[in-house]
């Protein structure tokens, strides 16, 4: 277990409570669950008084989305693989179920900052995912977005994670759970991930 860890800034305010953090917490994540480390335990200070908690005393806040991400994306999972060299703003992890060769879902990445302060329209990557298997005629992509990196929902910029959101007060889940989709053509397929925004590949 890595123990007490928790957001980047150390609770910075106006930081650790964004959309950006949320974004963070889901790429720390996956980069520190391994078979040598299953578990992270996110350090909670004092509810009310604590920019990196993930709730506070009437408010949920943005990174719970980054944590309830991976949860979800690594429910059934035995091994989580880095598809990348952590030398960009860009990230790929693909995700197995036991002795299966080929992942599972896959959770792409972009940590290309967006923030409230930008004049111009939302930059994407794209991403090419292959390997997916002749079979395979589309892949179905769920998104994390929020209008802004800088976002925070005590604020009222709520993030959603599959058109869903939490409720600032029972932390219950509401909005209907919508998905994309991406054509695979010989295996492969075209994944557009917008900065500052993560999404989760499911390839069956």
């Amino acid at each position: 277990m890595f123990r007490e860890t928790n957001s980047a800034t150390c609770g910075g305010g106006g930081i650790s409570p964004t959309s950006g953090a949320a974004i963070w917490i889901a790429d720390y994540m996956l980069q520190g669950v391994n078979p040598d480390n299953l578990r992270l335990y996110f350090h909670q200070g004092s509810i009310g008084n604590c920019a990196y908690c993930w709730w506070g005393t009437s408010n949920l806040f943005a990174p719970y989305y980054g944590a309830y991400l991976v949860t979800s994306a690594s429910s059934g999972i035995s091994n989580i693989s880095a598809l990348d060299d952590w030398s960009t703003s860009l990230a790929a992890y693909a995700l197995y179920t036991e002795n299966c060769n080929t992942p599972e879902k896959v959770v792409l990445i972009n940590t290309d900052c967006y923030p409230n302060t930008t004049t111009t329209g939302r930059p994407s990557q794209t991403f090419d995912l292959s390997g997916l298997g002749d079979d395979c005629k589309s892949v179905k992509v769920k998104q994390l977005t929020a209008p802004f990196a800088t976002s925070q929902q005590q604020l009222g910029q709520t993030p959603t994670l599959g058109g869903v959101s939490f409720d600032n007060t029972t932390c219950n889940a509401f909005g209907q759970e919508s998905f994309k989709y991406a054509d695979v053509s010989e295996g492969s397929a075209k994944v557009e991930v917008w900065s500052s925004e993560v999404v989760i590949v499911y390839t069956s």
